[in-house]
């Protein structure tokens, strides 16, 4: 049976690491995305701002103040776990109770949770939302 060189051994644990590493810089990257969606949209519908303002403000937004962020994250997560349990445990009922408040109550959830911080941060700098783009 042959057998590699030392040398290519090396080179290819070299590479599995670098991809574990790029696949863990991937899926916080792809966190991050995710993250910034809500504040896109509210930015969208809210402001006037290109396309590259509101992705810089939803970074922004998103790794300045990671306790809103983070309690978003919860309050959606437990929104969807009751939503699943809801059809799990009776699907009719599940069905009707997401068709009903569905959207509208992860909209809810947003709202409270994100624009709050916008009009924090609105409300704190002179000239209003012409200056949101930092």
């Amino acid at each position: 049976m042959y057998s590699l060189p030392c040398r290519y051994k090396t080179f290819i644990r070299i590479i599995k690491q670098n991809i574990i590493f790029a696949l863990t810089i991937l899926i916080l990257v792809l966190i991050v995305f995710a993250l910034m969606t809500p504040y896109k949209w509210t930015m969208l519908v809210t402001f006037d701002l290109n396309k590259r303002q509101i992705y810089k403000n939803a970074l922004f937004f998103v790794l300045g103040d990671l306790k809103t962020t983070f309690k978003h994250f919860i309050a959606t997560f437990i929104y969807v776990l009751i939503s699943v349990a809801l059809v799990y445990l009776h699907f009719f009922f599940g069905i009707i109770f997401f068709v009903i408040f569905g959207v509208a109550a992860y909209g809810l959830i947003s709202q409270l949770n994100i624009y709050k911080q916008m009009q924090d941060f609105i409300a704190q700098s002179p000239g209003g939302h012409e200056n949101i783009n930092w």
